[in-house]
Formats: structure tokens, sequence, C-alpha cells
């Protein structure tokens, strides 16, 4: 069972050559001993001593807002986790809740943590011709259909996953489940503009962009009406730019201002944000 992890290993080293973002160890292989499994985090006051610490790091007493954060944050690490495999090498691992767990520093999600042996899902067609044997020989679950990588890998990560930990920010901080629907819609979006913008996986991550886009997860809308696309010809180049449907509260710490996405800016506003960005 081992020897899964080890090609996992391999697998995440190639990904990261191709300098996407894989927040993702291994419980087998990974030195980390910070990690907290997600049961744990949702059990008991853990979720709270990490929501106050995220809290006390931004000088602020909002904790509806320090929970936005977080869920942000985590929702960010999750998905760059288990998205970038599924739509590049057509690699499916699947974070159930009860095999997830998360590093946190200063309060905040950085990397995702799996335990167990579970192998994960490979769609051949996808997966580069040099890799092939190494899923044939280390027993990884062939599928014949895009779907069926698809669906499992999304199961997991939203409704076991992401959506436990929705109902618990909400019941317990007040923090409006369409805000973190927009903080994982949002995040969607910044991915699969990077994962589009390699030529080599352009078409299938377009691909599993449309679907995600129009699925509903749980209890969730569906993730392509979390924002929409407004054309700035303000910018130099001219560019499309993603408006969130709801604001994440970023604004709320001191110091801080609305990102580039709120809703609350006007689009010359938003220009200015973005070119002040660039200028630094």
């Amino acid at each position: 069972m081992i020897q899964h992890h080890v090609n996992n290993r391999q697998l995440l080293d190639r990904l990261r050559a191709e300098e996407f973002p894989i927040p993702l160890a291994f419980a087998d292989e990974t030195e980390r001993t910070d990690s907290i499994p997600l049961l744990r985090l949702l059990e008991g006051d853990t979720l709270r001593e990490q929501i106050e610490k995220v809290a006390r790091k931004k000088d602020s007493d909002n904790l509806t807002a320090a929970a936005s954060l977080f869920q942000k944050r985590y929702a960010g690490t999750l998905l760059a986790a288990v998205l970038t495999p599924m739509s590049t090498f057509g690699v499916g691992f699947l974070a159930h809740f009860d095999e997830t767990e998360v590093v946190l520093e200063d309060g905040l999600p950085v990397e995702i943590v799996l335990r167990g042996n579970r192998p994960p899902l490979v769609f051949p067609t996808r997966l580069p011709p040099s890799m092939q044997r190494m899923a044939q020989e280390n027993e990884w679950t062939a599928v014949e259909q895009v779907r069926d990588l698809r669906w499992p890998v999304l199961q997991a990560a939203f409704n076991n996953n992401l959506g436990p930990l929705i109902y618990k920010l909400a019941s317990e901080f007040k923090l409006a489940p369409r805000v973190m629907w927009g903080n994982i819609g949002n995040y969607v979006g910044y991915l699969y503009d990077l994962l589009r913008s390699k030529e080599a996986f352009y078409a299938q991550a377009a691909q599993d962009r449309d679907s995600l886009l129009h699925s509903v997860g749980f209890d969730g809308p569906p993730l392509g009406k979390t924002f929409t696309e407004v054309w700035l010809p303000e910018l130099d180049p001219p560019q499309w730019v993603r408006v969130r449907s709801s604001c994440c509260m970023w604004y709320k710490f001191p110091g801080n201002k609305p990102c580039y996405t709120c809703p609350l800016l006007c689009n010359e506003e938003r220009a200015e944000v973005l070119s002040s960005h660039k200028a630094k």
C-alpha cells in the first residue's frame, strides 16, 4: 500500500513542475505533525478556537469575517489539491471528510493531508504516456468515462467535505452560506483560468470548468451563479474580470479594502484596484 503513496508523490512532483498549485500531501509520507483531522475540526470547540486565532491575527473581533476568511482559504486549498490533478493528468483523489486533515498556519489552512491507502482513480485518456505504465503497475482504479472520474472527486470534495464545514460555520458564526459558496465559486474561476492557461490542458480544463459551474453542490447554488464576468476597457490591456455576487468581507478587517472581485466596487474602482496591483 505504501507504493500508492510513492507514486502519488511522483505524480504531484510532475504537476508541480508545471507550476500548478498542489497543496497536497499524504499521511504516510508527510513530515508535518501539525495537521488536524477535519473530523476533529468539526467537533467541540476546535473550529471556534481557530477562527478566534484568525480574528486576533487580523486585529479584529469580527468572528463572522474571520470565519469567511478561514473557509475561503480552506476551500481554495482543498480544491487546488483535488481539482488540479483531475483536470490535468486525469487523476482523482477522493477527499472524504473522515480521511482529510488540514495543516494550519496562523489559524489558516495551507495544506491538505489525505490519510488512508485508497488508490486514486485515473482516466487514462488524460494521463501522459510516460505515466501509463505506473498507473497499471500500481493498481490505480481506471475509469472509462470522464464523468466516472469527475463525479466521485466532486462528490467527495463538495458533499462530503466542503458541505459539512459550510453547515458548521453557518450555524456557529452566522456566516451566510451564499458568502461561502461565493468563496468557492470565485476560487474555481481563478483555478481554471490558471489551468486553461496551459495549452496542453486547455480542452479538458475547459470541459471540467463548464461542468463545475453548472453543478449544484451541497445545498448550494450552481457555482456559475456565484460570479459574473465584466469587461474592463480601462485596463491595459482590457480584460474580462470576475465579479462575485456576494462580498467575502475581507474589507471588514482593519486596514483592508475590498478585493477587485468585490460586488461593492463599481467597475472604475475595480480597474483602479487591479491597476494598482500590477504597478507593485
